[in-house]
């Protein structure tokens, strides 16, 4: 078969090639948002450590002022 039969085949095949652009395109955007959304993962972990250690540090500098005046 030629691409000129008449068949309809050079529309069909125009219209998967559009359709595989479009998804490759929303692929590719897709990935853009899952890094970014990943690297804002990253940043929330690193900021809910930080608050731990602080919560962690306040019961522990208590605890180390009071022995410390128990002492005195």
């Amino acid at each position: 078969m030629r691409d000129g039969d008449g068949n309809g085949w050079d529309e069909y095949k125009r219209l998967v090639m559009d359709k595989l652009d479009t998804l490759s395109e929303q692929v590719s955007s897709m990935n853009k948002k899952l890094s970014q959304v990943r690297l804002d993962v990253a940043g929330l972990k690193i900021k809910a450590g930080v608050w731990g250690l602080i919560g962690s540090a306040i019961p522990v500098v208590i605890g180390l002022g009071i022995f410390y005046l128990k002492g005195i």
